[in-house]
Protein backbone atom coordinates (compact mmCIF):
# COMPACT_ATOMS: atom_id res chain seq x y z
CA UNK A 1 0.00 0.00 0.00
CA UNK A 2 3.10 2.52 0.66
CA UNK A 3 4.46 1.49 -2.26
CA UNK A 4 1.19 2.90 -4.46
CA UNK A 5 0.55 5.66 -2.21
CA UNK A 6 3.93 6.59 -2.82
CA UNK A 7 3.04 7.04 -6.36
CA UNK A 8 0.55 9.37 -6.03
CA UNK A 9 2.67 11.46 -3.25
CA UNK A 10 5.52 12.10 -6.12
CA UNK A 11 2.61 12.74 -8.73
CA UNK A 12 1.10 15.59 -6.72
CA UNK A 13 4.45 17.13 -5.50
CA UNK A 14 5.32 17.39 -9.41
CA UNK A 15 2.52 18.88 -10.77
CA UNK A 16 1.88 21.19 -7.79
CA UNK A 17 5.17 23.45 -8.94
CA UNK A 18 4.05 26.85 -9.98
CA UNK A 19 6.08 27.09 -12.96
CA UNK A 20 7.69 24.03 -14.73
CA UNK A 21 4.78 21.67 -15.26
CA UNK A 22 3.39 21.99 -19.11
CA UNK A 23 0.70 20.18 -20.46
CA UNK A 24 3.42 17.32 -21.70
CA UNK A 25 5.02 16.90 -18.09
CA UNK A 26 0.70 16.59 -16.65
CA UNK A 27 -0.09 14.30 -19.16
CA UNK A 28 3.49 11.89 -19.30
CA UNK A 29 2.81 12.29 -14.89
CA UNK A 30 -0.96 10.32 -15.55
CA UNK A 31 0.65 7.78 -18.17
CA UNK A 32 2.78 6.60 -16.07
CA UNK A 33 0.88 6.29 -13.13
CA UNK A 34 -1.51 4.08 -15.56
CA UNK A 35 1.24 2.16 -16.87
CA UNK A 36 2.53 1.47 -13.36
CA UNK A 37 -0.72 0.38 -12.57
CA UNK A 38 -1.03 -2.28 -15.30
CA UNK A 39 2.36 -3.33 -15.18
CA UNK A 40 2.57 -4.27 -11.26
CA UNK A 41 -0.66 -4.84 -10.27
CA UNK A 42 -0.01 -8.39 -8.78
CA UNK A 43 3.11 -6.37 -6.55
CA UNK A 44 0.52 -4.07 -5.00
CA UNK A 45 -2.40 -6.63 -3.98
CA UNK A 46 -5.25 -4.74 -3.30
CA UNK A 47 -6.99 -5.87 -6.03
CA UNK A 48 -10.38 -3.88 -5.69
CA UNK A 49 -8.80 -0.95 -4.47
CA UNK A 50 -6.66 -1.01 -7.51
CA UNK A 51 -8.93 -1.56 -9.98
CA UNK A 52 -10.65 1.43 -8.35
CA UNK A 53 -8.31 3.64 -8.67
CA UNK A 54 -7.22 2.76 -11.91
CA UNK A 55 -10.33 2.53 -13.33
CA UNK A 56 -11.16 6.71 -12.26
CA UNK A 57 -6.96 7.21 -13.55
CA UNK A 58 -8.33 5.65 -16.90
CA UNK A 59 -11.52 8.22 -16.66
CA UNK A 60 -9.66 11.08 -16.13
CA UNK A 61 -7.16 9.86 -19.47
CA UNK A 62 -10.19 9.45 -21.84
CA UNK A 63 -11.16 13.16 -21.28
CA UNK A 64 -7.48 14.91 -21.47
CA UNK A 65 -5.87 11.99 -24.02
CA UNK A 66 -7.22 13.64 -26.67
CA UNK A 67 -7.06 17.45 -25.69
CA UNK A 68 -3.57 17.29 -24.57
CA UNK A 69 -2.47 15.53 -27.22
CA UNK A 70 -1.03 18.51 -29.43
CA UNK A 71 0.06 20.60 -26.82
CA UNK A 72 2.26 17.36 -25.29
CA UNK A 73 3.60 17.15 -29.10
CA UNK A 74 5.15 20.61 -29.16
CA UNK A 75 6.64 20.07 -25.79
CA UNK A 76 10.71 18.90 -27.23
CA UNK A 77 11.38 17.18 -23.69
CA UNK A 78 8.61 14.44 -24.03
CA UNK A 79 7.27 13.89 -27.64
CA UNK A 80 8.82 10.17 -28.18
CA UNK A 81 7.28 9.11 -24.35
CA UNK A 82 3.98 11.07 -23.73
CA UNK A 83 1.93 8.76 -27.00
CA UNK A 84 2.44 5.35 -25.24
CA UNK A 85 1.02 2.50 -27.26
CA UNK A 86 0.14 4.91 -30.28
CA UNK A 87 2.02 4.42 -33.58
CA UNK A 88 3.65 7.10 -35.33
CA UNK A 89 0.70 8.16 -37.95
CA UNK A 90 -1.29 7.95 -35.12
CA UNK A 91 0.79 10.38 -33.49
CA UNK A 92 1.20 13.11 -36.22
CA UNK A 93 -1.83 13.02 -37.94
CA UNK A 94 -3.33 15.48 -35.78
CA UNK A 95 -0.55 17.44 -36.10
CA UNK A 96 -0.90 17.17 -39.83
CA UNK A 97 -4.55 18.63 -39.03
CA UNK A 98 -3.43 21.53 -37.41
CA UNK A 99 -0.95 22.71 -39.67
CA UNK A 100 -1.72 26.05 -41.67
CA UNK A 101 -2.50 25.79 -45.07
CA UNK A 102 -2.37 29.70 -46.08
CA UNK A 103 -1.80 30.02 -49.85
CA UNK A 104 1.32 32.66 -50.70
CA UNK A 105 0.80 35.29 -52.78
CA UNK A 106 0.39 34.26 -56.36
CA UNK A 107 2.72 35.77 -58.85
CA UNK A 108 1.60 38.12 -61.42
CA UNK A 109 4.50 38.06 -63.70
CA UNK A 110 3.73 34.41 -64.86
CA UNK A 111 0.63 34.97 -67.24
CA UNK A 112 1.40 31.49 -68.86
CA UNK A 113 0.07 29.45 -65.91
CA UNK A 114 -3.27 29.36 -65.03
CA UNK A 115 -4.26 31.24 -61.65
CA UNK A 116 -6.12 28.03 -60.28
CA UNK A 117 -2.99 25.75 -61.32
CA UNK A 118 -0.78 28.71 -59.14
CA UNK A 119 -2.93 28.28 -56.37
CA UNK A 120 -2.90 24.77 -55.87
CA UNK A 121 0.25 24.03 -56.80
CA UNK A 122 1.24 26.90 -53.72
CA UNK A 123 -1.03 24.71 -51.63
CA UNK A 124 0.92 21.95 -52.42
CA UNK A 125 4.24 23.43 -51.86
CA UNK A 126 2.86 24.25 -48.53
CA UNK A 127 1.92 20.99 -47.34
CA UNK A 128 5.00 19.57 -48.47
CA UNK A 129 7.04 22.44 -46.46
CA UNK A 130 5.00 21.49 -43.51
CA UNK A 131 5.44 18.29 -43.67
CA UNK A 132 9.46 18.17 -44.05
CA UNK A 133 9.20 20.22 -40.34
CA UNK A 134 7.06 18.09 -38.58
CA UNK A 135 8.86 15.31 -39.77
CA UNK A 136 12.61 16.51 -38.93
CA UNK A 137 11.04 17.49 -35.28
CA UNK A 138 9.58 14.34 -34.70
CA UNK A 139 13.12 12.43 -35.58
CA UNK A 140 15.18 14.87 -33.47
CA UNK A 141 16.23 13.15 -30.28
CA UNK A 142 14.07 14.56 -27.16
CA UNK A 143 15.67 17.88 -25.30
CA UNK A 144 17.34 17.38 -22.17
CA UNK A 145 14.68 17.49 -19.50
CA UNK A 146 16.05 20.51 -17.92
CA UNK A 147 15.41 22.66 -21.21
CA UNK A 148 12.56 25.15 -21.08
CA UNK A 149 10.34 24.11 -23.80
CA UNK A 150 9.47 28.23 -25.20
CA UNK A 151 13.60 28.33 -25.20
CA UNK A 152 14.38 25.46 -26.64
CA UNK A 153 11.48 26.63 -29.49
CA UNK A 154 13.06 30.40 -29.96
CA UNK A 155 16.66 28.82 -30.42
CA UNK A 156 15.06 27.03 -33.13
CA UNK A 157 12.67 29.12 -34.67
CA UNK A 158 14.66 29.41 -38.07
CA UNK A 159 15.19 25.72 -38.32
CA UNK A 160 10.65 24.95 -37.51
CA UNK A 161 9.54 28.71 -38.59
CA UNK A 162 5.78 27.07 -39.18
CA UNK A 163 5.83 24.64 -36.05
CA UNK A 164 7.99 27.21 -33.99
CA UNK A 165 4.96 29.87 -33.80
CA UNK A 166 2.29 26.41 -33.41
CA UNK A 167 4.37 25.62 -30.39
CA UNK A 168 3.90 29.44 -29.06
CA UNK A 169 0.35 29.01 -29.10
CA UNK A 170 -0.05 25.69 -27.52
CA UNK A 171 2.74 26.16 -25.09
CA UNK A 172 1.80 29.39 -23.47
CA UNK A 173 -1.65 26.97 -21.99
CA UNK A 174 -1.50 26.87 -18.33
CA UNK A 175 -1.33 23.24 -17.17
CA UNK A 176 -2.65 23.37 -13.90
CA UNK A 177 -4.98 25.77 -12.13
CA UNK A 178 -1.75 25.51 -9.22
CA UNK A 179 -0.50 28.79 -10.15
CA UNK A 180 -3.94 30.53 -9.98
CA UNK A 181 -4.98 29.47 -6.74
CA UNK A 182 -1.27 30.10 -4.92
CA UNK A 183 -1.61 33.77 -6.09
CA UNK A 184 -5.34 33.72 -4.58
CA UNK A 185 -3.85 32.27 -1.36
CA UNK A 186 -0.95 34.38 -1.10
CA UNK A 187 -2.96 37.61 -1.60
CA UNK A 188 -4.71 36.05 1.03
CA UNK A 189 -1.82 36.86 3.19
CA UNK A 190 -1.03 40.24 2.23
CA UNK A 191 -4.74 41.47 1.85
CA UNK A 192 -5.36 39.95 5.23
CA UNK A 193 -8.19 41.32 8.42
CA UNK A 194 -5.45 43.88 10.12
CA UNK A 195 -4.57 44.92 6.36
CA UNK A 196 -7.96 45.42 4.90
CA UNK A 197 -7.42 48.86 3.63
CA UNK A 198 -4.91 48.04 1.02
CA UNK A 199 -5.68 49.45 -2.29
CA UNK A 200 -5.47 47.59 -5.53
CA UNK A 201 -2.20 49.11 -6.95
CA UNK A 202 -0.66 48.31 -3.60
CA UNK A 203 -1.99 44.83 -3.25
CA UNK A 204 -0.40 44.18 -7.03
CA UNK A 205 2.59 45.97 -6.37
CA UNK A 206 2.94 43.64 -3.23
CA UNK A 207 2.40 40.48 -5.17
CA UNK A 208 5.04 41.81 -7.88
CA UNK A 209 7.59 42.47 -5.90
CA UNK A 210 7.57 39.06 -3.67
CA UNK A 211 7.51 37.26 -6.82
CA UNK A 212 10.33 39.45 -7.98
CA UNK A 213 12.21 38.11 -5.02
CA UNK A 214 11.49 34.29 -5.20
CA UNK A 215 12.76 34.65 -8.91
CA UNK A 216 15.70 36.75 -7.68
CA UNK A 217 14.83 39.35 -10.22
CA UNK A 218 16.49 42.38 -9.86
Amino acid sequence: MVALLSQFDIATVELSGQIYPTIAHARVVLLGLLVDLNQNQENYGLDSVLLAIRDKLQEYWEHLDQITHIAAFFDPRYKTIAFHGLSKDEILAPIRSHLPTSISNLSNNNNSKSIFVQRLSSLNQQRNANTDELLRYWELADASSEMEPLSWWWAHSTEYPILSKMAQNYLSIQATSVPCEQLFSLAGNVVSKKRNRLGKSTTRACLCLRSWLIEEIN
